[in-house]
């Protein structure tokens, strides 16, 4: 039976979620950046877990939840389409990784060594190796891609494909974090299952973000009221946010290994779920705020945002490590105004470019 799709074109509360997201994720890693962060260690100042809060749930699974949609919405939805996205993805996400972090470190090295500069403290540790083969978003983006390609070539419904997502999650959460030496083989298996702080999205664990954006993806589609549908959305997010909670309190877990610190990377059960839920819940005051969006000037740079989110992403990343060797420790209000200033920066180049290169077609 071929269901008729009633929503379609491009749904504006995800283009809304998409600049929330991105500001929280540039705020996250300009503080973590600049400050830098600890591992194993739950965050215990007010901003920070806020901090946390905002640049976790509301950043990174946002956008999964807007790649598993945009999967469903797209024009270009062919096995070899997919395929080729996701070998894209996958390539910029390691050219990312040379950019922003091995350059630099050479950068550094050069200028400390050789010119003599004295650069700013940075407690965290950084290793050639590590940051070439981290495992971001970008690369995991791009398995999803050729993943989800093989599935659709085996002609896995979404469901199953659901359903294949649940049990990788729970494979990745059984096998647990990797322990070993800090090589080559090990950052190859970082992609597929956790290691450290430096494989961050491996596919196990974070497939069924992508995948349960591709559901919601299809209800959206058939719904012809979208007022009901997120009240839906609401009311079983709220419930699953406050089982999940409650469950928590019951057992005496602190809700902070949810979403901070390196935790927050090693997904399980509770985790997932308790996520998904805000998730859901920041998809429905997305959809109201969408609703409320009457000028022109705002919708169009929002609709900017929201289709040009990867360059954005990549462009923000090429920034801050240059900044690193000249900034010592930041304030909360300096970290928000800097990443401000980061984030519409880093549109304005993308902009600018389009703009040349419109010029050069002409």
């Amino acid at each position: 039976m071929i269901k008729t799709i009633k929503n379609k074109g491009r749904q504006l509360e995800f283009d809304v979620a998409k600049v929330f997201a991105i500001f929280f994720m540039v705020l996250i890693h300009v503080y973590e950046t600049i400050n830098g962060s600890e591992n194993g260690v739950l965050a215990s100042k007010t901003w920070e877990i806020f901090l946390e809060f905002v640049g976790g749930p509301l950043a990174a699974p946002i956008f999964m939840l807007a790649m598993g949609v945009g999967m469903v919405y797209t024009r270009h939805n062919t096995t070899k389409d997919f395929a080729k996205r996701g070998v894209q993805l996958l390539g910029l996400g390691y050219l990312l990784n040379f950019l922003r972090g091995v350059f630099p470190l050479l950068l550094g090295n050069f200028v400390t060594t050789t010119l003599g500069w004295q650069l700013a403290e940075n407690r965290t540790h950084f290793n050639l190796l590590e940051n070439l083969m981290t495992v971001d978003i970008l690369p995991f983006a791009g398995l999803t891609f050729l993943l989800v390609a093989l599935l659709k070539q085996l002609r896995f419904k979404t469901w199953q494909m659901l359903l294949l997502a649940l049990i990788l999650s729970t494979l990745g959460m059984t096998v647990g974090r990797l322990t070993g030496s800090h090589t080559l083989e090990t950052y190859v298996v970082g992609l597929l299952f956790y290691f450290n702080q430096y494989t961050s999205f491996p596919l196990t664990l974070w497939f069924v973000y992508p995948i349960f954006g591709m559901f919601f993806g299809e209800l959206l589609q058939q719904t012809d009221n979208k007022d009901r549908f997120y009240q839906t959305v609401l009311q079983v997010a709220l419930v699953t946010f406050i089982t999940i909670t409650a469950v928590a309190y019951y057992f005496n877990i602190d809700y902070r290994y949810f979403f901070t610190s390196d935790f927050y990377y090693q997904q399980n059960p509770l985790s997932t779920l308790w996520t998904l839920s805000i998730v859901l819940i920041a998809m429905y005051l997305y959809y109201q705020l969408s609703k409320l969006i009457t000028s022109n000037f705002i919708l169009s740079w929002t609709k900017f945002i929201g289709s040009n989110l990867n360059q954005i992403y990549i462009i923000h990343w090429l920034i801050i490590p240059y900044i690193v060797g000249f900034v010592g420790n930041i304030t909360p209000i300096t970290a928000t105004l800097l990443s401000l200033c980061i984030m519409l920066f880093s549109i304005c180049i993308r902009k600018g470019y389009l703009l040349l290169k419109d010029k050069d077609l002409q």
